[in-house]
């Protein structure tokens, strides 16, 4: 029932969405700018997929959030924050400290071509190695030919020879 004198303000589309936008430029979860701003998860998804405009919109939004993400990463690493101390039960005071996972994640992000983690894929091999399991009675060849761990000491099958050595992984040599 309305109540006479009293205008209710119906917002509109583009209203719901600056107020989701705004929400989630603040808290970068999708679900917890919808709940602020008073939409249902699938509302945005909708507008993500019929609404060019909307879409960069998000875009921008997000940036703002990882921004922000980025920022508190390096002030938690560099600037460090004030841990509350406790005795008995009472505050009673505060230590500096820093985040060096946080000044880690920071520059493997501003900075990946220096702080990336490095990975030696090289892989030398003289022949392809062909392993036949008898379990299962098929040939195996290249990055599926694994030895299941299972497998005894050494396995022997025509004319290659599998050494299961200390690492586990096999080394196939022709005898």
């Amino acid at each position: 029932m309305v109540q006479a004198g009293i205008v209710h303000h119906i917002p509109t589309q583009l209203e719901c969405q600056e107020a989701f936008l705004s929400a989630y430029a603040r808290l970068g979860v999708i679900s917890e700018a919808c709940r602020e701003a008073r939409i249902g998860r699938q509302t945005h998804y909708n507008w993500l997929e019929n609404d060019p405009d909307y879409v960069e919109r998000f875009r921008l939004a997000h940036e703002t959030s990882v921004d922000m993400a980025e920022a508190e990463l390096r002030r938690r690493g560099i600037e460090g924050y004030d841990k509350p101390i406790y005795q008995g039960g009472e505050l009673v005071g505060y230590v500096r400290e820093y985040s060096d996972a946080c000044l880690i994640f920071y520059l493997k992000g501003r900075r990946g071509d220096i702080f990336k983690e490095r990975v030696d894929t090289t892989i030398n091999t003289v022949q392809p190695v062909v392993v036949y399991v008898p379990e299962n009675h098929r040939q195996l060849s290249g990055p599926e030919a694994v030895i299941p761990e299972s497998a005894p000491e050494s396995v022997v099958d025509g004319e290659f020879t599998v050494d299961l050595g200390d690492n586990g992984r096999g080394d196939a040599s022709c005898p």
